[in-house]
């Protein structure tokens, strides 16, 4: 009988040294589980802070300072880098009005420009009065005025020009500025190419 009872309680405790085991080892793979998942977004946050993160910029990778535009002078060819050259001849200021049997009368005085265009490429190129600025001291920018710089022009021809390559045209650009007012520079280009600035003092 005492046999049995020990049989028993053998298999007993043995059911309990197994349930404890598998405790035991459950409660690691969930630990072990855990520690990972830490891990791996850990790796994950420190992977997209470092793709957001860029170094700062050095000196040398820093862009350079822009190199000032040359500035031509007057009675001299001035390129504008791709197929046209200018020569400005005269400076007129303080004029009223323009015309002969038509008149434009200026709202200030008028200031008109002699500007000699040449055509240095192989090709056909055009001359539109109005991508024409001037600018004066103050650095203000002001444009042709269209209706002034035809009459002063003989029509069209101080407006809109077609030149072919090798010839040449001279218009007469008129500008409406406050009286007293003296222009510094003129901007010149012919079929967009860049502006040649050219000294009008």
């Amino acid at each position: 009988m005492w046999l049995l009872v020990a049989f028993a309680v053998l298999v007993i405790g043995l059911v309990m040294l197994g349930g404890c085991v598998a405790l035991v080892a459950s409660g690691s793979s969930d630990s072990d589980s855990a520690a990972t998942s830490r891990s791996a977004a850990v790796s994950v946050r420190s992977t997209a802070l470092s793709a957001n993160t860029s170094p700062a910029p050095t000196p040398e990778s820093q862009a350079a300072p822009t190199t000032p535009k040359e500035v031509g002078r007057m009675n001299t060819p001035v390129s504008d880098g791709a197929a046209g050259s200018f020569v400005v001849t005269s400076v007129e200021t303080g004029i009223p009005s323009v015309g002969d049997y038509l008149t434009d009368t200026a709202q200030g005085a008028f200031t008109i420009i002699t500007v000699t265009v040449t055509n240095t490429s192989n090709h056909s190129i055009d001359f539109n009065a109005s991508e024409q600025h001037v600018r004066d001291a103050s650095s203000r920018v002001f444009r042709v005025d269209g209706s002034a710089t035809s009459l002063a022009s003989d029509g069209d021809a101080g407006w809109f020009n077609d030149i072919n390559p090798g010839n040449s045209v001279t218009v007469r650009l008129v500008f409406d500025m406050p009286k007293g007012t003296t222009p510094a520079t003129i901007a010149l280009r012919a079929s967009g190419g860049r502006p040649a600035l050219v000294a009008l003092q």
